[in-house]
């Protein structure tokens, strides 16, 4: 039984003999047809497509090769093999474990493509119960630094890594007011006065979107996500997003009189098994909101933050109306990871919590895998302002 993005004929193509096996149409489909110096193409240029053949035409082959076989005589007679050299046996030992080898890569290889684990809310309250008994945010005038090279290289959950242009704001938007505020100051003078600092707890998540990488690899997001969000000493507090298990946004901030401060960002991808991460650290804290600020990477990566102010307007969150403001946060990266970043906020105006955000990444960066492109199209919209415990 063949389902859409199936194939078939390929033995034949590969073996140069026409592929012993008949197929029958149960329903309507389209059938895309390939001759001999496209098949090559395909296997040439589509990243993964010549392990994917081959490991599927390996188990045709023995498929055929069960359903010709034929029953063993009543009383066989037993022929004695003939002598072998102990160079053809070393020979075929070789070939046989090569063979394993390679057809076990090719397997793990699809079986690892997409592989995707959701973080669910009982995960969520365990990291946040193992988290309180370590402690939390690190201080802003001290800040700790944890470094690797994600394919991502996302600066912040609030601002991904993108080529991509900025998105107007929507007239309508999930969770969000229709009605801009009034005249809106710069972004120089329009700073975010958080008073309180938001409860510690899990904080939920509607999502929708996924990354992906140019080799062949991603991850679609589940329709809800879960923030843990932790307290550390003075106005420090930090939140880790598990996207999916694959993927994890790290943010510290410090909620400051007269503005959030921006203390350390940092994200953690694993695609084929291989996790990498990177984290910038700004020392010392900088504004969310305010002058261009440039935070930095163990290994001398940089990403350079501008916050522009569009509006601040009311937000549902849960059935509750938020003061908000609505920011554009575009990031230039420069190292390891090369591009430019665009992200759409509505911060929370008394705390600095994300209570929606819309983000695009595009971005070459070198991670495990070489140097690779890095794709992310998401939305997230905060469920409630009351956190699970």
């Amino acid at each position: 039984h063949l389902r859409p993005g199936d194939h078939y004929g390929e033995v034949g193509l590969l073996d140069g003999d026409p592929e012993p096996a008949s197929v029958t149409a149960t329903s309507p489909l389209l059938v895309l047809s390939c001759g001999k110096a496209g098949f090559d193409h395909i296997l040439a240029t589509a990243p993964g497509a010549r392990n994917r053949v081959l490991v599927n035409a390996q188990r045709r082959r023995l498929a055929h090769r069960v359903a010709d076989a034929r029953p063993m005589p009543a009383l066989p007679r037993v022929v004695a093999p003939p002598p072998v050299s102990m160079r053809r046996r070393v020979l075929l030992s070789l070939a046989a474990t090569l063979a394993v080898v390679l057809v076990g890569a090719g397997v793990w290889f699809v079986s690892q493509r997409n592989h995707t684990t959701t973080f669910n809310l009982e995960d969520a309250l365990s990291a946040l119960h193992a988290g309180a008994g370590r402690g939390t945010a690190a201080s802003p005038q001290s800040p700790t630094t944890t470094t690797a090279a994600s394919p991502a290289a996302t600066p912040d959950s609030s601002a991904a890594t993108a080529a991509a242009p900025a998105v107007a704001a929507p007239a309508t938007t999930r969770g969000t007011a229709t009605a801009p505020s009034a005249a809106v100051p710069p972004a120089s003078t329009a700073a975010l006065p958080p008073v309180d600092l938001p409860a510690a707890g899990v904080y939920a998540y509607v999502t929708s979107g996924s990354d992906s990488i140019s080799i062949g690899s991603k991850h679609q997001y589940p329709a809800e996500t879960f923030a843990v969000l932790q307290r550390g000493d003075g106005c420090n507090w930090q939140v880790d997003h598990h996207v999916v298990d694959q993927h994890v946004d790290h943010i510290k901030r410090c909620g400051r009189a007269g503005n959030l401060m921006r203390v350390a960002d940092a994200s953690r991808v694993t695609f084929f098994g291989q996790t990498d991460g990177l984290e910038y650290v700004c020392d010392p804290p900088v504004p969310m909101i305010g002058d261009d600020a440039t935070c930095a990477a163990a290994d001398g990566s940089a990403a350079k933050y501008h916050a522009a102010v569009i509006d601040r307007p009311v937000v549902n969150v849960g059935g509750v109306g938020r003061d908000a403001i609505h920011i554009l946060l575009t990031v230039t990266m420069t190292g390891r990871a090369r591009g430019h970043a665009s992200n759409q906020l509505w911060l929370d105006a008394a705390t600095g919590m994300i209570l929606h955000q819309i983000r695009d990444v595009d971005t070459q960066a070198h991670a495990a895998f070489g140097d690779v492109r890095y794709t992310e199209h998401a939305e997230f919209v905060l469920e409630s302002m009351t956190p699970r415990q």
